[in-house]
């Protein structure tokens, strides 16, 4: 291609500037040029500079030429100007609406869109202000997004998730909301390019061919209650009745029996239970009360009356009755029927915040340590550099720190472990108490009295309150022959892993006068590692240090230490070395005379084809058995054994010491074990012992459902040669609707449940409906609505 100064219509040759200043006549004469030798320019040099008209026609007119010939001027000096002469035509361009594809990693993904751009018949002008439609990018790449509480559009795909205000998208008259190319490549991590022979956009996307992490959230089961039949309890009730009779004979043969029951029911909208002892039923049968509770509880509070647990320390073992209030104000816990006042008083959760600092732009995802598989919680970190994840349970948790938002990226991974001290309240929460009662005395069994004896009326108050996250404090009084003031804080620093619990009361000065201060009690924890723990219990009187540690050798193998050191001068050093269920265990212990004791224990169980041999050895000698497995004739046999069983007793025996004693006392026993998934067993065995010979065995037999019976009979064993027997008869019963009897398990309640197969699917239970007796819990699940049997769907 041969070039001229005319071919580009006239322009002066002597107006345009060069990087040594403005050519004109004064300063170069056109005329010197004209004896310099022609200077070559590739095509290939000359094409990214020229895209002007008057380029086009030159080379039509000389479209034999490869090589563009400059004839007069030196070539830098054109060069300067037809990068002016390009930027100069460029500069009065327009976008327009062009229709394309778009290929991505060489795929065509877009076959056919509008874009706003320009191109000048051979290349694209100004790429990076292209403007796509943020649909079509979102297209393209595979991109999902949502909208995010506080307005902002989240962008997922399986190897990024990103954040975007909606209010700085380019909003183009006819094109809808754009992106323009060159937000595309830094949002997106891409590369960008227009092939104009194709009429093709080409993006690059590296992070598609690698691998991406794994984010996804478990979707919550949900249970629909509504719409179910509600079944309300009338205002009395009594449902079940559990009855356990017992005969017993030792080497007297002197036949003694005891039996008791216990009543089950509703009243009042909670539930009641009455403990009745009987005596002996074959000499005196009695009705004496040994224990009661009603208790009406719900998410919020909980009314307790009868026998429980106190809310102060106690110094007696006499049951307490009485009646309590438990308020729980910001929390929530299921419904129950324990009568445990404390551990009503207490979260079972206490929610903390995770918080940390990353670097703008890192995507961070919260995980269970448990189930790496489910995210909790997951931010894009903003300009402010911090990450929060709020009302985070307590557990053990990891976090990932995805740089740029890549997911394909390696993360960065801590472990949190989020601990709380029991008794401790989530931060804004609080807890009330109060309870009233007596000391209740059981009758005698020699006595005839119905109910025991009440004495010495105690009552207290107590008010918990969930400070912050790390700290809950707690205060209260107490009336026990005097008045008496309590505290408490529990502490657990988020960062820390401490938990502290301190209590003192003023009980203590009325027992000891001369104690002018309180009785402090402390529990202190501090995990060195996730192996490794301190801890530090006592009181004014006393106090013991532990330390525990826990050595994982190999997958089957962990060794743990632990030692104890009290202020009374004593202490024990305890080595334990477990490998699956083998397990060897020494203690070494110093009493208050400086003496060293020394304990070891073996435990060995191994499996050889149908053979298991199991060997433990303590202070009191040692015991091995061997055991074979004999063919099962049906699925319903859960055992059926042979077993061969030898126990030696020595007084302060030590394995290592005396490898091979002589043992004082030996009992030698074979025996026949057989059981049945249904509860059917048996035990029958011959032994030998230093005192003879004899026979001895046991059974169980499930008669009914509800109904049991087991007995068993010993002549024989490694410390007596006497014969005894035991029968046991423990029955359970429905009162609701007649008279049944009814599965243990369902007797816990007032609510009675009873599946069966509804043939007719008429949601009754018809004659013939078959009743389901077995494996209940497959068939029956408690939701957290549901918990008390006078209001239940």
């Amino acid at each position: 291609m041969i070039f001229h100064p005319q071919d580009y219509h006239g322009q002066n040759i002597n107006s345009f500037s060069t990087p040594e200043g403005k050519l004109d006549p004064n300063n170069h004469n056109l005329a010197d040029f004209e004896n310099h030798t022609p200077t070559l320019i590739t095509h290939q040099e000359f094409t990214p500079i020229i895209f002007s008209s008057s380029y086009h026609q030159a080379k039509s007119r000389h479209n034999s030429q490869s090589t563009l010939v400059i004839n007069n001027l030196p070539a830098d000096i054109i060069r300067t100007f037809l990068t002016n002469l390009h930027q100069q035509s460029h500069s009065k361009y327009q976008l327009e609406i062009l229709p394309l594809a778009i290929s991505v990693n060489n795929r065509l993904v877009v076959q056919s869109t509008l874009v706003r751009g320009y191109e000048d018949g051979l290349n694209p002008v100004d790429l990076e202000n292209w403007q796509i439609p943020y649909e079509v990018v979102l297209q393209a790449l595979d991109i999902q997004t949502s909208q995010l509480p506080d307005g902002q559009l989240e962008l997922r795909s399986a190897h990024f998730i990103l954040g975007i205000n909606p209010k700085e998208l380019t909003l183009d008259p006819e094109l809808g909301r754009v992106l323009k190319i060159k937000d595309i490549q830094e949002l997106f991590d891409v590369v960008v390019k227009f092939d104009i022979n194709s009429y093709t956009l080409l993006i690059q996307a590296p992070w598609l061919d690698q691998t991406p992490s794994q984010i996804t959230r478990k979707k919550p089961e949900i249970i629909t209650l509504d719409g179910l039949p509600k079944v309300k309890s009338p205002l009395f009730s009594f449902s079940h009745l559990l009855h356990a009779i017992q005969f017993n004979s030792s080497h007297n043969h002197t036949i003694q029996s005891s039996a008791s029951f216990q009543a089950i029911g509703t009243a009042f909208q909670g539930e009641w239970s009455l403990g009745v002892q009987q005596g002996n039923i074959l000499e005196n049968p009695k009705f004496q009360i040994n224990s009661f509770q009603w208790v009406n509880s719900d998410a919020h509070q909980d009314y307790i009356v009868g026998q429980q647990q106190t809310l102060w320390p106690r110094t007696f073992f006499q049951q307490y009755w009485g009646v309590s209030l438990v308020q729980r104000h910001g929390y929530t816990l299921s419904p129950t029927q324990s009568t445990n006042i404390e551990q009503r008083n207490q979260a079972t959760d206490v929610k903390r915040t995770i918080q940390g600092k990353a670097e703008p732009g890192t995507f961070v995802v919260l995980r269970p340590q448990s189930d790496t598989k489910n995210i909790l919680g997951q931010i894009l970190v903003d300009e402010t550099g911090i990450y929060r994840f709020p009302n985070v349970s307590s557990g053990v948790f990891v976090i990932e720190k995805y740089p740029r938002r890549r997911l394909t990226a390696q993360p960065q991974v801590k472990v949190i472990n989020l601990a709380f001290t029991p008794g401790q309240l989530s931060s804004g929460t609080s807890s009330s108490v109060f309870s009233a009662g007596w000391l209740y005395q059981p009758p005698f069994p020699q006595s005839s009295q119905i109910i025991g004896n009440f004495s010495n009326f105690q009552a207290g108050i107590k008010k918990k309150w969930g400070v912050s996250e790390s700290l809950t404090l707690g205060i209260g009084a107490f009336y026990h022959g005097n008045i008496n003031a309590i505290g408490e804080v529990f502490f657990h620093p988020q960062n820390l892993p401490l938990s502290v619990y301190l209590s003192a009361n003023t009980q203590d000065r009325i027992k000891y006068p001369s104690n002018r201060g309180s009785n402090i009690y402390t529990r202190i924890k501090y995990r060195i590692s996730n192996n490794t723990q301190i801890n530090l219990n006592g009181d004014l009187y006393s106090q013991t240090l532990n330390f525990n540690h826990q050595l994982n050798l190999n997958q089957s193998t962990t060794m743990q230490l632990f030692s104890n050191i009290q202020n009374t001068g004593t202490g024990s050093l305890q080595i334990s070395l477990r490998q699956n269920d083998d397990n060897f265990n020494t203690q070494i212990s110093l009493d208050k005379n400086q003496n060293l004791n020394f304990n070891n224990t073996l435990n060995l169980a191994k499996a050889y084809k149908n053979f298991i041999f199991t060997f433990r050895t303590n202070l009191s000698g040692i015991d091995a058995e061997i055991k074979y497995n004999l063919p099962k004739a049906n699925t319903g046999v859960a055992t059926n054994q042979i077993a061969l069983r030898y126990q030696g007793y020595q007084k302060n025996y030590d394995i290592l010491t005396n490898p091979i004693p002589q043992f004082q006392r030996n009992f030698l026993e074979l025996s026949w074990q057989y059981a049945q998934k249904n509860g059917l067993q048996w035990r029958i065995g011959a032994g030998l012992s230093n005192d003879g010979s004899g026979i001895n065995a046991t059974f169980a037999i499930p008669m009914l459902s509800g109904l049991n019976l087991s007995a068993r009979y010993q002549s024989i064993s490694q410390f007596s040669h006497g014969s005894s027997f035991q029968i046991q008869i423990n029955s359970s019963f429905n009162l609701q609707q007649g008279f049944r009897t009814i599965n243990q398990k369902l007797a816990t309640q007032g609510l009675f449940i009873q599946p069966f197969l509804d043939q007719n699917s008429n949601h009754k239970l018809d004659h013939g409906d078959e009743i389901i007796t077995e494996d209940l819990r497959e068939h029956t699940r408690t939701h957290p609505r549901i918990g008390k049997s006078n209001s239940s769907r």
